[in-house]
């Protein structure tokens, strides 16, 4: 599998526990998902006060429901073998039992049946709950769990973009590049591009020593797609071009990256170190000013200008 999450890892299916236990207590609200008709309604009123009692009570009239609940019942009181085999029953064929899925799924992930509970997972529609649960997590700084969730809605829907910008972000923050390149690279061999794809490659090659070539290549289709996905997009395809001695390109895209974002610091402040390289000090210092006005507070904008303003008095 593509991005398979470690079986050993009990993370996600001891999340899944809470969520279907959340489920099955909604689902004692007359929920229909649960409740066939009034008899099994009745005894499902009583669940909490005796559950052995509770499942000798059911209707045996209605055997789809009440494979149902009793399945449920038992993955409620954490009897993860039978409620296997009652939910066996109640997941066989067309059902769109969404609750018992979910149950059954994460009994098989205990039990280090991954590539069965995705299956589960996917028939029960889990794709968007898992991608949730990953941004939640990255949100709280948690990248190590977020990732657990984004790798499992991979799996579970390999055709949609979300779990992959997830984990894309995820080895992005870690600083693992060639981890967060390849997620990049999968999103557009299954036509998963857009401008955030194609920018979010190129910063990832850049800071693992990817060829210039192809840095260029991608930050120029991100600004194709999108003129204004970053200032650092232009940033990127500037340094590409300025390392492969493309100094007039260079300086047309920093020129662009202050044109398109006229409140960034970053095209001034780049146009001054190709400024330097090519023995302008004047010009260096006329856009290190102009940075600096931008954002005085940008420690890396203040120290080339500080620097700038020591060793060319002729230029101020």
């Amino acid at each position: 599998m593509l991005l398979t999450m470690q079986k050993s890892n009990v993370r996600v299916w001891t999340s899944c526990l809470v969520l279907v236990g959340i489920l099955l207590g909604a689902a004692l609200d007359l929920s229909p998902v649960i409740v066939c008709n009034w008899t099994n309604l009745e005894v499902l009123s009583h669940l909490r006060v005796n559950t052995t009692i509770a499942l000798g009570e059911l209707d045996s009239r209605d055997l789809s429901c009440t494979w149902r609940v009793k399945g449920l019942v038992s993955f409620q009181v954490d009897d993860f073998g039978r409620a296997q085999r009652f939910l066996a029953h109640s997941t066989t064929g067309k059902s769109q039992d969404v609750v018992s899925k979910w149950a059954l799924g994460t009994i098989f992930a205990r039990e280090g049946h991954y590539d069965e509970a995705v299956v589960l997972w996917r028939e029960a529609g889990a794709y968007a709950y898992f991608v949730n649960q990953g941004n939640s997590l990255f949100g709280r700084g948690a990248s190590a769990l977020a990732e657990s969730w984004f790798k499992t809605a991979v799996d579970i829907d390999p055709s949609k973009p979300d779990a992959y910008v997830g984990l894309g972000r995820v080895y992005l923050r870690q600083g693992l590049w060639m981890d967060a390149a390849r997620v990049y690279r999968t999103m557009l061999a299954r036509g998963l591009d857009s401008s955030l794809v194609y920018y979010n490659l190129a910063d990832a090659l850049s800071r693992s020593g990817g060829s210039e070539s192809e840095i260029e290549n991608y930050a120029r289709k991100a600004i194709e797609l999108n003129r204004e996905v970053s200032v650092w997009a232009y940033v990127l395809l500037g340094n590409s071009l300025r390392t492969q001695g493309y100094f007039d390109a260079a300086h047309e895209w920093y020129i662009q990256a202050t044109q398109v974002f006229p409140t960034s610091p970053w095209g001034w402040y780049y146009l001054a170190q190709l400024n330097l390289a090519q023995g302008d000090t004047c010009a260096a210092v006329a856009n290190a000013t102009h940075a600096l006005e931008k954002a005085p507070q940008e420690q890396l904008v203040y120290q080339l200008w500080n620097r700038l303003k020591g060793y060319s008095p002729d230029c101020w």
